[in-house]
């Protein structure tokens, strides 16, 4: 139920959000909530993007289409 929170709220949200943002969008504790996101990344639903010092989560599906659309930029 928790993954399918995150993967909802991941839909919601095609720019991508923090691990801590998810968190508090899906009333979890953020440890929680990063042992599911990276369950997810192996199973190549979500994929991350460190921007400094934080990783940046986001639906597999809005990855493949935001680096195409950057690569024919």
């Amino acid at each position: 139920m928790l993954e399918e929170k995150i993967l909802q709220v991941l839909k919601e949200n095609p720019e991508g959000l923090t691990i801590t943002d998810i968190a508090k969008k899906v009333g979890a504790n953020r440890n929680t909530v990063s042992k599911y996101i990276f369950g997810l990344v192996k199973a190549g639903k979500v994929s991350q993007r460190r921007v400094g010092v934080v990783s940046i989560c986001y639906l597999k599906e809005y990855s493949d289409k935001i680096r195409k659309v950057l690569k024919n930029e």
